[in-house]
């Protein structure tokens, strides 16, 4: 799907550009245009803090879960399905085997525990870490006083499967695997080219998904 985006001052063309238009034949038209009102100051997942940029980067990446339509409940993203222990504290994820980067790489559950990392890294300096505290010593690792993020409550069982250990049990954390900043993103993207990662010519992205969420 071709998606345009008008920022206000600049157009962003970050998906996919428009078909370049021949001798007097006009341009195709986008499927889908709107207005964000501002520039984005980031399109980082990590990093996003306001509306007009979680508005983009929603449209980029997706989750283990995503939000439908209503926004009433979480809905499968890039996790099909999930199990919750006994206590709710232990959360499996299943994520789909189709699960693709736009570049064409497969989306594993090392992705995921790579970027919440990331996200927790003290040198990100990630304003919405604090997401992530739920999770099993993520408050210790973000602070700086625990060094070693396999003592964090995030665990890669294979491709597929990823375990997450919170510290209390926590109603809400499906509805934070549908946040901006528990979005995964493209690891060696971002260690090849650092903070120039998110511009057009080098992003790589994960969603959403249309089929699931009827977009």
């Amino acid at each position: 799907m071709k998606i345009v985006r008008d920022f206000g001052v600049a157009l962003l063309l970050v998906l996919v550009a428009l078909p370049g238009s021949g001798c007097g034949h006009a341009a195709k038209r986008a499927d889908l245009v709107f207005l964000n009102a501002a520039e984005p100051e980031t399109l980082d997942p990590a990093l996003v803090t306001g509306q007009p940029e979680i508005r983009v980067v929603t449209a980029l990446f997706e989750g283990l879960l995503a939000y439908g339509t209503t926004q009433d409940k979480p809905l499968p993203g890039m996790a099909e399905k999930w199990d919750v222990s006994g206590d709710k504290r232990v959360y499996t994820f299943h994520i789909r085997h189709d699960a693709r980067w736009s570049n064409g790489d497969p989306l594993t559950a090392r992705d995921f525990a790579d970027s919440w990392q990331r996200a927790l890294a003290p040198e990100t300096a990630s304003d919405y870490a604090s997401q992530l505290y739920f999770i099993k010593n993520g408050k210790s690792y973000n602070d700086g006083a625990l060094k070693d993020f396999s003592q964090v409550g995030v665990r890669v069982i294979d491709d597929y499967t990823l375990q997450v250990t919170l510290e209390d049990p926590t109603p809400f954390f499906l509805e934070l695997c549908s946040f901006s900043t528990l979005y995964p993103v493209h690891m060696a993207t971002v260690k090849k080219y650092g903070d120039d990662w998110i511009k057009p010519a080098h992003i790589v992205s994960n969603g959403p998904t249309p089929s699931l969420h009827g977009v």
